[in-house]
């Protein structure tokens, strides 16, 4: 139960920046590079199922839940507006650009960008409860995790960006984040529904398979709307 509780560093990450304390979404402009996951997939049927069982016990209260169009896996971060600064700002752009700009020159490096890596396999590894609901993903096995560990490192190396986490980044998908910690008894909630739909997600999808990565740009934490796909 320990682990539900552990939210330490929430409202830096979630609330101020992307949400707000009530749950609405704050704007939040930037780009990035994501595989999206087909709207008729086993998964999203799961992870929409797991998500009205949390409603119907109450723990809305607890979270603002993701709409399922916008279920991803992040492949590269790309820049934001709230980080404006190296390495995570392209080098090669003004600290002061307008988002609009990144947008352009990162879709203008993208554009012949080869891709080959892909269909990637990754596994699903749990149901995550800190500072909200995710799923953790990770290669099938080393011969992935080389490629989408590499096209990382191309990736990082065209647009001339990096986050802090480049190396050790943890894949998964976003399906809340937390606005009120859990009490008591909502931790037994969550604990249950996370052994029930991690059970049933590993019966029906243990593995899935990504294509080619968007690149997307995005207002909020609501809808990423994809520019164009890699290839």
């Amino acid at each position: 139960m320990s682990e539900v509780l552990e939210y330490d560093g929430w409202k830096e990450n979630a609330i101020g920046e992307k949400f707000a304390a009530d749950g609405a979404y704050l704007p939040f402009r930037g780009n990035t590079l994501i595989c999206q996951l087909d709207q008729g997939s086993e998964i999203v049927s799961v992870i929409s199922e797991m998500v009205e069982a949390m409603k119907a016990e109450g723990l809305a209260r607890c979270y603002t839940f993701l709409p399922s169009a916008s279920y991803h896996m992040t492949v590269f971060n790309g820049a934001n507006d709230r980080a404006r600064y190296l390495p995570a700002w392209p080098a090669d752009l003004s600290l002061d650009a307008p988002m609009s700009a990144c947008d352009r020159l990162f879709a203008q490096k993208l554009t012949d960008f080869s891709v080959t890596e892909f269909p990637v396999k990754m596994r699903i590894g749990a149901v995550v409860l800190k500072r909200g609901v995710s799923l953790s993903l990770a290669p099938m096995n080393q011969a992935e995790e080389t490629k989408i560990r590499g096209l990382r490192d191309r990736l990082s190396h065209v647009l001339r960006c990096r986050r802090h986490n480049h190396d050790v980044y943890e894949f998964h998908i976003s399906v809340s984040y937390l606005i009120n910690p859990p009490v008591a008894e909502e931790c037994r909630l969550l604990q249950r529904l996370r052994a029930v739909y991690l059970e049933k997600l590993m019966r029906v999808s243990p593995i899935i398979e990504l294509n080619a990565p968007a690149f997307c740009v995005f207002e909020d934490m609501a809808e990423y709307r994809p520019v164009f796909r890699l290839v």
